[in-house]
């Protein structure tokens, strides 16, 4: 098992800084300190798989498989029908939902041998008119929680996490999140904490932003009934975003995802960091088009 800090990779552990989303604006916080914090957080586990469990729902095939670390996790592989780069949306989404203290379960760069494959005769993409074997080498695995629950939104569901919704939609509307916002409710009974999970989509799914739809990457009915009303409550998060997810940040994050995941495609890849970087400054005016359609829609409910 091996893990990899991005301050380590990319030197940039003392030169940055960041406020945490529980500290309130304007108190003078070690910033280093905090920074160093976040960053090490940010580390990705590195583990073989060694069981296959089963199927798991979803557009992109996953699977359950047990891992050398004696967890189970939702692996996405290579070849699942959308495509290479969901993978690294989902480790660029995770490190960054990270470094923001969003509520996501861990994740881990899950190694499929060619022995494992050969070994299991259920792991496979389905697609006509035969199946296919899952690809061997590196995939995506978003850890399980044997007390987490992917279901459905019921208006009277009690959240203990409400206030982490203005985290969760500035990271949408910043990333450019073009799904709905997929949840877990984490509990065996309320108050649940809601995490986030199924972050393929982020960065425009294919690295090409939708600019002006406020709609877009909500989980609507959620933030209807319990999300935030004012511009203050995102105001800790846009900071982070803002002030201290620069470049050299997004490019550390970058720095560990496999190559097999964007084709080798470093153009391509530094596009979407230059990108990302610029739209930091437009993602106040994208939560306030967001937070005027919510407004909307409970005046009209």
């Amino acid at each position: 098992m091996e893990k990899v800090f991005l301050a380590k990779r990319m030197g940039i552990l003392a030169s940055q800084s960041s406020i945490a989303p529980d500290v309130k604006i304007g108190f003078k916080a070690d910033h280093r300190q905090v920074r160093d914090r976040k960053l090490k957080r940010s580390f990705v586990r590195r583990v073989q798989a060694t069981g296959h469990i089963g199927h798991a729902r979803g557009g992109s095939q996953p699977h359950f498989l047990r891992c050398s670390d004696q967890n189970v996790y939702v692996v996405k592989v290579l070849n699942n029908p959308q495509r290479r780069r969901v993978l690294a949306n989902e480790l660029l989404a995770h490190q960054i939902a990270t470094f923001m203290s969003l509520p996501i379960p861990p994740c881990a760069i899950v190694n499929i041998s060619e022995e494992f494959v050969n070994s299991s005769p259920e792991f496979r993409i389905e697609t006509f008119p035969e199946d296919l074997l899952c690809a061997t080498g590196p995939a995506f695995g978003s850890r399980c929680r044997a007390d987490a629950q992917d279901r459905k939104f019921v208006r009277d569901v009690v959240v203990a996490n409400v206030r982490d919704l203005a985290g969760m939609l500035v990271f949408d509307k910043w990333t450019g999140n073009t799904d709905t916002r997929q949840l877990l409710y984490v509990g065996k009974r309320e108050p649940f904490v809601v995490e986030m999970i199924d972050n393929g989509f982020c960065f425009g799914s294919d690295w090409k932003f939708v600019e002006n739809r406020p709609a877009v990457g909500l989980f609507t009915p959620l933030y209807q009934y319990f999300g935030p009303t004012d511009m203050d409550s995102f105001e800790p998060w846009l900071r982070i975003v803002e002030e201290d997810l620069s470049l050299a940040v997004l490019q550390g994050f970058a720095a560990i995802v496999p190559k097999e995941w964007y084709s080798a495609d470093h153009t391509g890849l530094d596009a979407l960091l230059s990108e990302l970087n610029q739209r930091r400054q437009r993602v106040r005016e994208q939560v306030r088009n967001s937070l005027a359609y919510l407004a909307s829609k409970r005046n009209c409910c």
